[in-house]
């Protein structure tokens, strides 16, 4: 076994599609709207009278956010304009039933859903990490208004959420010793020359370690993204 995985946790990778009383206008806005390409859920509560939700959109935030303006079950919200391709959206929610009801199946026993949960191509998709029976319930309840397809179940990859977590000893002080001085800004800061006097390796040996983690670091960011 795998010495980043945990014995007995599932981790389900899954693409959900809310039908009836379930679909709402806000989640056509984000998942579907012909100005965003894309949306992140980075956080929310569903505790007290108003639920609220961070997001984190990719498209045009002066037709969305003249959008939203019209949509219901949106209690109060908040656009950052960032003058880029991305914005954040802090929105706090009219307490419906079926936004509970979805979020209780997804919460529901010992499951806990792995941020972020990303809203494309009139779906979203996310991942709950669980034990096995806690993970068969939930599909079980969410298939009732919702289409919802299990893409994978495997065993949780901490190294899969947290890519820094795979690097050796060295691997991780060579890099942070590389941020910290600069390497990765432009103009660089330094060298592989310098920090290898700094580190008392060769300057072949820095590059390879940098090499080796950066490789690591790309390949688990972008699994990661989607």
């Amino acid at each position: 076994m795998d010495s980043n995985t945990l014995p007995g946790v599932r981790h389900v990778r899954f693409s959900a599609s809310p039908e009836g009383a379930l679909r709402r206008p806000l989640f056509d806005l984000l998942a579907a709207s012909d100005w965003v390409r894309e949306t992140r859920l980075v956080n929310w509560t569903l505790g007290g009278e108003r639920p609220a939700a961070l997001f984190v959109v990719r498209g045009d935030s002066v037709r969305f956010e003249a959008a939203l303006a019209g949509v219901p079950d949106v209690h109060a919200y908040d656009v950052q304009h960032t003058g880029g391709p991305w914005f954040a959206l802090h929105v706090t929610l009219v307490a419906t039933m079926p936004l509970t009801a979805l979020f209780d199946a997804l919460t529901r026993g010992g499951l806990v859903v792995v941020r972020p949960m990303v809203y494309r191509g009139g779906r979203v998709r996310g991942n709950l990490v669980g034990p096995a029976d806690d993970v068969a319930r939930a599909v079980e309840t969410l298939t009732d208004g919702v289409a919802f397809e299990v893409e994978s179940v495997t065993e949780f990859d901490v190294g899969g959420e947290f890519p820094a977590a795979t690097l050796t000893d060295r691997q991780l002080t060579v890099v942070r010793a590389a941020v910290e001085r600069g390497y990765y800004d432009a103009p660089r800061g330094t060298t592989h020359e310098r920090l290898a006097d700094e580190l008392g390796l060769s300057a072949s040996t820095v590059g390879e370690h940098l090499r080796r983690a950066e490789a690591k670091l790309v390949r688990g960011s972008l699994a990661g993204y989607d």
